[in-house]
This record gives C-alpha cells, structure tokens and sequence, in this order.
C-alpha cells in the first residue's frame, strides 16, 4: 500500500473510529513485484498478493491500457472478495476500488462505498446497491443528485494547519524568478496514477501562447528522474 492523500484520509477516519472504541481491519492490495513499503502498523492489516499492471498499462494504447487496468483490478476484486467472507465484520467500508462493486451482491453484510472522484456511467447503477457513501470534497456534488442523499455523507479532507501554514512567499518568488508569473502548481507524488506527462504535454501547449505561465511541480516519487528529463527536453 502507497500511502499518498486518499490513504491518510482513510487511516484519520479510521482513527477517529478507533477513539469510539470500534475494531478496525484493513484489507489492502500487495503487488506481487514489490514490497510493502509503510506497513499500517496502527492497525491490524490483511495483504491481498495480486498483480498491479497500472504503471504498465500506461505505456500501452490508451484502450488497451483501459482493458488492462480493467482486468487487473477486476483480479483483485475476486481475490479481495475471498478474503473478507472469511472475517467476521458489522460493516465494510470500500475505498477507490470501483470493480468491487461488481462482487456486492457476495457480501452479506452493510456496506458503505468512498467516492473521490468521478465515478463512470456504469459504476454508478451498480453503487446503488451500497447502503452508504462517503462523498469526499467536491464529488459530493457530483453524485448527490444520482445517489440517494439520504445516505451521502460529506467529508471535506481540510488542511491540517500544524503542518502548513501561510507565510511571505517573496523570497521564494525570487528564488524561481515567479514575480510577475501566473504560476500552475502540482503538489502530489510522481507516481504513474497523476499522469504526470499529461500534464507536462498540456503545459508545453499552454506556454505556446504566452511566456507568463510557470508550472510547479513540488513532490517526489519513483518517476521523478523521468520527470526531470521530460521537463529539460
């Protein structure tokens, strides 16, 4: 399990679960070539060994690279399922695992389903088969119209104010020469999940009509040398 924005909303709530005296089980994906890299050593955690073709697929045509990232989680939703009717739970909450959904009909008990973001045509018939959601920030807007409200709850993630704080930014402007600059900034890991030379491409178009856009890239990951060398080129 990479633990990047979605994965610290998950263990926050599930602490705040935890302080209510409640038991809290994790049952998270383990690629089979890799190890994992932060253990979830607050809570009890069942590692679910299945493929991760994600990275992979993005190499390939985009319609194939669909059918990949398709397949492989459609995988890991059968194993995944396995798993949880062998535990003895009240309530199961599904988090960014849309084929899933597929396997509700196999599980006999409450569940409630997370939406971070848009949710295809055919996820959404399947999700009102959930007994309840969590909207988090702005798809709530989204899907409250297409989902039954009643059972939407909306969490919006915040900022942890401890950790980040305002402050002057002129020497930092002067340091990247931003005075002046409308600056695009992207704060993430670089991970093959953000689409990172997307987003490169889609500025080099955008700085074709004017010298005035600046693009920030401020994280790190696995990719960020590719990143460097795409950014010189």
């Amino acid at each position: 399990m990479n633990r990047g924005g979605g994965e610290v909303n998950d263990l926050n709530l599930a602490k705040q679960f935890k302080e209510k005296k409640d038991e809290i089980i994790f049952v998270c994906r383990k690629p089979l070539s890799s190890r994992v890299e932060i253990p979830l050593l607050e809570f009890p955690t069942i590692l679910v060994s299945s493929p991760y073709l994600y990275g992979i697929s993005q190499r390939f045509p985009s319609m194939l690279g669909k059918i990949m990232r398709f397949l492989d989680s459609f995988l890991f939703g059968c194993l995944l399922v396995r798993h949880i009717k062998k535990l003895d739970f009240d309530i199961i909450h599904v988090t960014d695992m849309p084929p899933v959904v597929i396997f509700k009909k196999f599980i006999k008990k409450p569940a409630v389903y997370s939406i971070r973001g848009v949710i295809s045509p055919y996820y959404k018939k399947l999700l009102k088969n959930f007994d309840g959601f969590i909207a988090w920030g702005s798809s709530y807007d989204i899907i409250k119209k297409e989902l039954d409200s009643s059972k939407i709850i909306h969490l919006n993630p915040g900022v942890d104010t401890n950790l980040f704080t305002r402050c002057d930014t002129t020497n930092l402007k002067k340091k990247y020469n931003l005075c002046g600059k409308v600056v695009l900034l992207f704060v993430g890991r670089f991970v093959y999940l953000k689409n990172l030379p997307f987003l490169l491409k889609a500025f080099r178009r955008l700085s074709n009509y004017s010298n005035k856009y600046v693009l920030m890239l401020v994280g790190d990951g696995p990719l960020i040398g590719n990143i460097k060398k795409k950014q010189k080129s």
